[in-house]
């Protein structure tokens, strides 16, 4: 009899702890899981952003739209300037300068109001667009874009007398507009 106990003892598993096995499986499909948040997640953003550039380019066309039935013309559109540069300075003047005749924009400015946080001005030393600083936003001497989802500049081209685009470069951050991609994932008010 006495080795009736010694043999109980054997094939009792320790209480309250997890095999490594138990460990290394509930560890994997946590990350499964969580990777397979991540996208969602990241999915979810894109389609805001391009949302939200779909939002503001309608925004800028609608003041655009205005502008145009006040002054008769585009913003920009006597400018010598080839048909692919972008002018959305020129535009940002128009819509939200200060009107006329102290200030850049038309005589019924601003058109439009959006968050300063899509306010950008260029710098030099970095060759990239950041946000501006509140006194830069106020300066008339300052060129000013408004930035899309992706922080890059709006593109704002006058094709004639009769027609002006609005788009925002896509998240490739390509202007496939003026390359003619067919594969475009830019946002405009064609």
């Amino acid at each position: 009899m006495p080795s009736l106990p010694v043999l109980r003892r054997l094939s009792v598993r320790p209480e309250g702890g997890f095999t490594l096995v138990e460990i290394l499986v509930v560890t994997s499909i946590i990350s499964v899981l969580a990777s397979l948040t991540l996208v969602a997640i990241s999915e979810v953003k894109q389609r805001a952003n391009e949302a939200m550039a779909r939002s503001q380019v309608a925004i800028l066309g609608n003041g655009l739209e205005l502008y145009r039935q006040d002054e008769a013309e585009f913003p920009g559109q006597d400018e010598p300037l080839p048909h692919t540069e972008n002018r959305f300075p020129r535009l940002y003047d128009a819509l939200l300068g200060t009107p006329r005749p102290s200030g850049p924009g038309s005589r019924s400015a601003p058109y439009i109001h959006l968050k300063e946080d899509y306010v950008a001005v260029y710098d030099r030393s970095s060759g990239e667009h950041r946000v501006a600083k509140r006194n830069e936003i106020h300066d008339p001497t300052t060129t000013k874009v408004l930035v899309n989802p992706w922080r890059n500049p709006y593109v704002y081209r006058v094709r004639d007398p009769r027609s002006a685009t609005i788009y925002s470069i896509g998240r490739n951050e390509t202007d496939d507009t003026v390359a003619l991609h067919e594969d475009s994932d830019d946002i405009g008010n064609w």
